[in-house]
């Protein structure tokens, strides 16, 4: 499986939403220092952000060699 075909946007949708609630139940349980929230959720943003560049990356090169981009 490539990360293209694993990463779709509904996946990576559900990842965010999944983080969320565990960052809010590690909050409520004291296990997070409700001040690190927003650092927590922009490292996700970002990791999850950067994984769709590498798809788009991955989709252009297929583009290239199969000559739909020029």
């Amino acid at each position: 499986m490539t990360v293209a075909g694993f990463l779709t946007p509904q996946i990576r949708q559900y990842l965010y939403t999944v983080t969320s609630a565990v960052i809010a139940v590690l909050v409520a349980l004291r296990v997070i220092d409700p001040e690190l929230v927003p650092l927590g959720l922009n490292l996700v943003a970002a990791a999850l952000g950067l994984s769709s560049s590498t798809v788009a990356a991955v989709a252009v090169s297929a583009q290239r060699k199969d000559g739909t981009l020029g």
